[in-house]
């Protein structure tokens, strides 16, 4: 189904395979109410990954990506998560945000400033439907 997770999709399909055997207008209405049920739980999952460290750096990346057309670096991306949360100062550094971003497909480049971060226009929108952080560049 378009618009959903892959995993969303993978527990979705055989679902609607059965739907697709009942007889109408059973059919339809299960395969309606099946896709609503799935999109509200992608959306919640969304909400629920938006909280995450991972789902913070990102919006903390496109936050500052709206402030100022210079690549923010990793120490500044850092320090916009701990505004957000305070709980994560004791042990998210910039070596660690810089950690984490890589691992989420964002590249970082050492300049005078810092670690810059930056990352593929196509990627960065898919961890934003990921995160469910709007406002992307």
């Amino acid at each position: 189904m378009p618009g959903l997770r892959l995993r969303t999709n993978a527990i979705i399909m055989p679902l609607l395979n059965v739907a697709q055997r009942l007889a109408e207008p059973e059919s339809q209405r299960y395969r309606t109410e099946l896709i609503e049920f799935a999109t509200e739980l992608d959306q919640q999952a969304a909400q629920a990954n938006r909280t995450t460290v991972e789902g913070m750096l990102v919006g903390a990346y496109v936050d500052q990506l709206a402030i100022s057309p210079t690549q923010p670096t990793c120490d500044i991306i850092a320090k916009a998560v701990h505004r957000v949360d305070d709980s994560v100062r004791r042990w998210l550094n910039s070596r660690k945000a810089s950690e984490i971003l890589r691992n989420l497909g964002f590249t970082t480049r050492h300049t005078k400033r810092g670690a810059e971060v930056n990352i593929d226009a196509t990627r960065l929108q898919v961890l934003c439907q990921r995160f469910a952080i709007s406002g992307q560049p």
